[in-house]
C-alpha cells in the first residue's frame, strides 16, 4: 500500500471514530432529554389537592402528554399535533374561529367540596373561592408571545374574546355567590399579573383587566363578600388600577427585585382602601437560615 492509500485509510478511520463519538454523544443527549421529559409525570399523585395554582397548571399540562399506540412517527414529528407537545389550545386562526364559535354559557357550579373545607377549617383559617379572570381566561389559551402580538395587531379580536370570557365568568360568579350564602368565603382571582409591566403596558392593563375586574368585584361586594387579587411581579405602575378595581386585598406584593415598589410607598398609596398581603421573598423560605427568618 502506497503512502496515499495509507493516508486515505487513516483519514477514513479518523472520520469513523468521529462519527461513532458523535453518535454516542447524540444518543446520550437524547436519553438525558427523555429522562427529563418523562420523569415524574405523575408527581402530583402524592399531593392531596394542589397547594398552588402553578402546580395545578403543571399537573394539567403533564396530563396532556401521551404516546400514540401504534407509534405514528409523522404525528410525533408534527409540533402542531404531536401528543408529546402540550401546546396551547389556540395556535392559529382556525383555533381562534373554533373558540369564537363556542357558546358563552357559564359552567355549572357545585360548592359542596368548598363548603366541606370551610367546615373542616373552622376558625383556623380563611377559605377562598376562586373565579376566573376574563383576561387570563383568554391569555392562557395562547402562547403568551402570540397573545401579546395579537393584542398589538388584532386588538379588537382580543377584546372580543375577553368580553365573551367576561360574560361566562359573570354567569359562573352569579351561581357561586348564590350557593355561598351563609359561608364567609373570600373570593379571589389570579391572572392579572400576566398583564402587568413589563409584559404589557399600564394602558393595556387598563383596557384588558380593570373594567372587567371592577364589575366582578362590585358583584362580590354587593353580595356581602370580600375580594382578593393574586398578582406577582411589578405592580407599581398599576397599583392605582387595583385601587380603582376596588378589591379588598392584593397579594403577594413582592419586594424588589421580583417587585418594584417600596413597602412605604405601597402602604401610603393603599392606606385605608386596600389590604396588602405579603412583601416577603418566598425564596428566603428555602435559602435563609432560621436566624435570618
Amino acid at each position: 500500500m502506497g503512502n496515499l492509500g495509507r493516508t486515505l485509510l487513516s483519514a477514513n478511520q479518523s472520520i469513523s471514530k468521529e462519527n461513532r463519538l458523535t453518535s454516542i454523544v447524540l444518543t446520550l443527549i437524547l436519553l438525558i432529554a427523555a429522562g427529563f421529559r418523562f420523569y415524574g409525570l405523575r408527581w402530583e399523585d402524592s399531593i392531596s389537592g394542589y397547594p398552588h395554582p402553578d402546580e395545578r397548571h403543571l399537573a394539567n399540562t403533564m396530563q396532556r402528554i401521551s404516546i400514540p399506540s401504534p407509534i405514528d412517527w409523522a404525528l410525533l414529528n408534527n409540533p402542531d399535533h404531536s401528543p408529546l407537545n402540550p401546546r396551547r389550545l389556540i395556535s392559529n386562526d382556525d383555533d381562534v374561529a373554533r373558540d369564537l364559535s363556542l357558546p358563552t354559557e357559564p359552567s355549572q357550579v357545585n360548592l359542596s367540596a368548598a363548603k366541606a373545607v370551610y367546615e373542616a377549617l373552622g376558625d383556623r383559617g380563611l377559605a377562598y373561592l376562586y373565579y376566573l379572570d376574563p383576561m387570563f381566561a383568554v391569555a392562557h389559551l395562547f402562547d403568551f408571545e402570540d397573545f401579546c402580538l395579537r393584542y398589538a395587531t388584532q386588538r379588537s379580536l382580543i377584546v372580543e374574546m375577553i368580553e365573551r370570557a367576561f360574560e361566562r365568568t359573570r354567569g359562573e360568579l352569579t351561581r357561586m355567590l348564590a350557593q355561598a350564602e351563609g359561608y364567609d368565603f373570600l373570593f379571589y382571582t389570579g391572572g392579572p399579573e400576566v398583564a402587568t409591566p413589563p409584559m404589557l403596558s399600564p394602558a393595556a392593563f387598563g383596557e384588558l383587566v380593570t373594567p372587567y375586574e371592577r364589575a366582578l368585584v362590585d358583584m362580590i361586594h354587593n353580595a356581602g363578600y370580600l375580594s382578593s387579587i393574586h398578582c406577582h411581579g411589578k405592580v407599581r405602575l398599576v397599583l392605582d388600577q387595583f385601587l380603582e378595581i376596588g378589591c379588598d386585598a392584593l397579594e403577594p406584593m413582592e419586594p424588589p427585585p421580583q417587585g418594584d415598589i417600596p413597602i412605604e410607598e405601597a402602604l401610603d398609596r393603599a392606606a385605608g382602601r386596600m389590604c396588602l398581603m405579603g412583601y416577603i421573598q418566598d425564596q428566603d423560605l428555602y435559602t435563609a437560615s432560621p436566624a435570618e427568618m
